[in-house]
């Protein structure tokens, strides 16, 4: 799932089960991308550090390219990789 933003993008994980608590994505904002979380009912939050855009999704840390890969498991015609690369710019995605 994509939800857009005033200024940035986020790029969620598949839900899990059929009320999920707690879930996972991918923000796109300022030219970097940061892994973002929401908890139960609260804000969606950006987690750690921001990426500079475009990266290569081999050099990110296990635990981003985890939220890539299963973002791209239920949504397999999204955009986030070419978003990643920099081959799509953000004002397109």
């Amino acid at each position: 799932m994509r939800r857009i933003g005033p200024d940035f993008i986020d790029y969620w994980q598949g839900s899990c089960g059929s009320s999920p608590r707690s879930r996972f994505g991918i923000r796109f904002r300022d030219g970097r991308i940061w892994v973002v979380r929401k908890l139960g009912d609260e804000p969606a939050n950006t987690y750690g550090i921001g990426y500079p855009i475009p990266v290569e999704i081999e050099t990110l840390p296990a635990y981003v390219r985890m939220v890539v890969d299963n973002h791209l498991l239920n949504y397999p015609t999204s955009d986030v990789l070419d978003v990643l690369a920099g081959t799509k710019p953000f004002l397109e995605a």
